[in-house]
């Protein structure tokens, strides 16, 4: 099989999948404005190259995801609010375009709409904020009910509690308690990652914040 063009679309695809995977290891090294300045580029790649609808279109609005999903994370940590937000408006404009097929993508949906709801958390915006996280949280205790060996899912059961409670839905203490039990529950590989460490130092931060 001969190696695609370098202007090709698989090529250029390739790229940015390869770049978004070395953006996860900026993430973790918490190199967040670099994440900034590559997902942008990436981004900028993309918008770029023009495509008919269809598959390749698809293609082309997953890998836009990843690169403003990351770039928008990337942000929030910054704690540049306001950019975050902006960047955050198009993943989910993006995500409203595509239906999804598989239980993987509305979590991967969920994981976008908890961002956007801890975003407008921060800048005042509840309002804003507490629709998307009732319905992550409700979308994740449902497979919380249902799922009792898929540890990612319960990282991200953990995060709409925390989510939840940031944005002033339900009991605030009680959901805070339940997000920190359900990581304290983790297998012990998955409970070192440093992004499920983060999630817990925000927890007990949170938890430490008086409402």
């Amino acid at each position: 099989v001969r190696n695609p063009s370098p202007d090709s679309f698989p090529r250029l695809m390739l790229t940015e999948y390869a770049g978004w995977y070395a953006m996860q290891a900026l993430a973790a090294a918490g190199a967040f404005r670099a994440i900034v300045t590559q997902a942008n580029a990436s981004a900028q790649r993309l918008q770029d190259r023009v495509v008919e609808d269809g598959e390749r279109a698809t293609v082309k609005r997953m890998r836009l995801l990843a690169a403003w999903g990351s770039m928008a994370e990337a942000q929030y940590q910054l704690h540049d609010y306001a950019a975050a937000a902006a960047t955050s408006a198009k993943v989910l404009e993006l995500r409203r375009q595509i239906s999804p097929s598989t239980v993987q993508d509305a979590r991967d949906a969920s994981d976008d709409q908890m961002l956007a709801a801890l975003i407008a958390v921060r800048l005042g915006k509840f309002d804003e904020a507490r629709p998307l996280a009732a319905q992550a949280l409700a979308l994740h205790r449902g497979y919380y009910a249902r799922n009792t060996e898929d540890a990612t899912q319960h990282v991200q059961m953990a995060r709409a509690l925390y989510v939840a409670a940031s944005a002033g839905i339900g009991d605030r203490a009680k959901e805070l308690a339940e997000a920190k039990a359900i990581l304290e529950r983790l297998p012990p590989q998955m409970g070192r990652l440093i992004s499920v460490g983060r999630l817990r130092a925000a927890i007990a931060e949170e938890r430490g914040a008086r409402r």
